[in-house]
């Protein structure tokens, strides 16, 4: 029992430093589901995306991803298309 929760001390803290991290970083970090759905936001993303209500909505729905070209490439993403980028 003394292990488990020194485990999961441990993972509470690797949690904390990873969200500390994420959030620190100027450049707006975005996780979606397969289905498109936003699972979750940095700070950054308030300003990118003009929303601060995003985690739950749709990513192909905003006019910002839309007018950028983005949306093409997340639906080609969810396809499996795979796509060249020069210089990877």
């Amino acid at each position: 029992m003394l292990k488990q929760k020194i485990l999961a001390k441990g993972l509470e803290s690797e949690r904390q430093l990873s969200s500390l991290i994420l959030e620190s970083i100027p450049s707006g970090i975005v996780i979606i589901n397969p289905n498109g759905q936003i699972e979750y936001v940095n700070d950054a993303v308030e300003s990118i995306l003009g929303s601060s209500e995003t985690v739950g909505e749709n990513i192909l729905n905003f006019d910002t991803v839309i007018k950028s070209g983005l949306s093409t490439l997340i639906t080609e993403a969810f396809s499996g298309k795979k796509r060249y980028v020069e210089g990877s």
